[in-house]
């Protein structure tokens, strides 16, 4: 969990570089069930913030954004539900971004299908509320027990 970035901060930490390479094919192995994928980007997002309070490293807006995820679609919908209706707008464009990012993603890949990319949104809301729930549930540890 989390483990490239631990490595990269060390890495980078002690004078080396690390260099992208688009050419070179990464393999992934997902995870056979919904339920394994969820526990696996929590347990990421939670891994995340600990290596950044292990090192006090600050958190960029690369980190906190995917952390305001789940609140912010939680708080828009219960907003629109008791407030106003505007407030919706926060889970619209979230539910456009990613069927619009989704789509995308199929229509490049080999073999398009609706089913693909009905996979693929659940897949990025099931990513994006996870990570965001781990890293918030650990931001909360270390603000209730100060490690």
């Amino acid at each position: 969990a989390n483990e490239d970035a631990e490595f990269d901060y060390r890495f980078i930490n002690r004078g080396h570089s690390i260099f992208l390479e688009n050419k070179s094919p990464v393999g992934y192995i997902p995870r056979p069930t919904l339920l394994g994928y969820w526990k696996q980007m929590r347990r990421n997002g939670r891994f995340r913030i600990q290596t950044a309070l292990k090192h006090r490293i600050p958190l960029g807006l690369r980190q906190i954004l995917p952390l305001m995820i789940l609140p912010g679609l939680v708080g828009s919908a219960i907003l629109g539900l008791f407030l106003h209706p505007v407030f919706w707008f926060g889970v619209v464009v979230y539910a456009l971004l990613v069927m619009g990012l989704s789509t995308k993603a199929t229509v490049q890949s080999d073999k398009p299908s609706i089913s693909m990319a009905t996979t693929v949104a659940t897949i990025a809301v099931i990513s994006h509320a996870a990570f965001s729930l781990g890293g918030l549930q650990r931001l909360g540890e270390a603000m209730l027990f100060k490690k």
